[in-house]
């Protein structure tokens, strides 16, 4: 059975003893919402890479696959990582990144399953990245073997949160249009000229610590903290497009009215 630890009782306690004893870490990191066979299969498998296997979880404040995610709160997916016994330490990363996970295990290994292992068609980047950030730390990246599993499928599917109408749209869509057609189309967005209507709203956002009330009133007394400005209305529909690819740079126009004049900008 695996171990639940913090990170900084890995980094300073456990990681410098298990090097003292020339022991080789094995690191998979994940979101493990709901372990399959596939899970399994891949903890087999990296155990056998090194002497010690470390699971690290992403906290649920930091998934990013949509709403209702993750299924299972932080203490459910450790407590039933920790009793596989291919694995031999769990930790929480609080983070949207490997990073701080890599940085405080510093991995010999740092183990991925085999959909991962071309480099060249990760439209994001993070593979090559994560695979950097290893090597800086004296590691190395490899992938398991066998077959592939998707948690969030088998979530969206079994345990959705979504709609009956929004399931039946995806599976539609999904039957419809292959990635490739997805990932063309998008690229092509980058030839569009887009025209925005609507007004540019700016906003702000005031975060205060609360002293206590006024002697005299019922309303608070707050000291500012800090102030934070974002664009809203038409400006953030406008930023959209550009954020819709990495790299893509949508020629976008904003027209607007002031008064009887009508404005392009």
């Amino acid at each position: 059975m695996g171990r639940i630890v913090t990170k900084e009782e890995f980094k300073t306690k456990i990681r410098p003893a298990l090097k003292a004893e020339n022991k080789t870490i094995a690191l998979c990191h994940g979101v493990f919402d709901l372990v399959h066979p596939g899970h399994m299969i891949h903890f087999e498998q990296a155990g056998k890479m090194a002497d010690v296997l470390v699971v690290s979880v992403t906290a649920a404040e930091y998934v990013r696959k949509g709403p209702g995610r993750p299924y299972f709160n932080d203490e459910m997916r450790l407590k039933f990582l920790s009793a596989i016994e291919y694995i031999d330490y769990v930790l929480l990363s609080e983070g949207y990144t490997v990073d701080d996970m890599v940085e405080a295990v510093e991995p010999d290994i740092y183990v991925k399953g085999s959909e991962y292992a071309d480099e060249a068609a990760d439209i994001t980047g993070k593979i090559k990245e994560e695979r950097e950030l290893v090597e800086q730390h004296g590691g190395k990246v490899q992938y398991t073997g066998g077959q592939v599993y998707s948690s969030t499928k088998l979530i969206n599917t079994a345990m959705s949160g979504l709609s009956e109408e929004v399931r039946h749209y995806m599976e539609d869509f999904i039957a419809r249009h292959s990635m490739e057609e997805i990932l063309e189309y998008a690229h092509n967005a980058e030839k569009l000229k887009v025209l925005v209507v609507g007004d540019v709203i700016v906003d702000r956002y005031t975060y205060c610590s609360v002293q206590g009330l006024m002697s005299k009133d019922m309303g608070y007394s707050a000291r500012l903290r800090t102030t934070e400005e974002y664009l809203g209305g038409g400006g953030c529909g406008g930023k959209a497009p550009g954020r819709f690819l990495r790299g893509c740079h949508i020629n976008v126009h904003y027209w607007k009215r002031r008064g009887n004049t009508p404005e392009t900008f």
